[in-house]
């Protein structure tokens, strides 16, 4: 009997209750592709090829050693980066991203 009342309190909820579940998990999502950085990764977390070919070559240009343009991320590339970035007064990550390729473009425009 008691079981029967609180089902029944239950379902008049239940509307509201999804709909605010549904608006979080929009919103966490909405947040969650705010911060993740798919562009520049492959889902084997490694840089996508084409814009390591590009880090590479603009590496190459400004006389630092990433090894072949290649596109293939390696330690070549990995330890030619970090040399770049603390050149540059960069964090020393090593990672393709953003704030790399803007760097290496305007170093090489500059070089011009």
């Amino acid at each position: 009997r008691d079981l029967s009342k609180a089902e029944r309190e239950v379902e008049t909820h239940k509307s509201t209750i999804t709909t605010e579940a549904i608006r979080e998990a929009k919103l966490i999502d909405q947040r969650f592709k705010k911060t993740s950085n798919v562009s520049t990764k492959s889902a084997s977390n490694k840089p996508n090829a084409q814009l390591t070919r590009e880090v590479q070559q603009l590496l190459t240009v400004l006389g630092y050693k990433p090894g072949p343009i290649d596109g293939d991320y390696g330690p070549g590339t990995a330890s030619a980066i970090k040399v770049f970035q603390r050149d540059s007064g960069l964090a020393q990550t090593g990672r393709v991203d953003r704030e790399l390729l803007s760097s290496l473009r305007s170093k090489e425009r500059s070089k011009s």
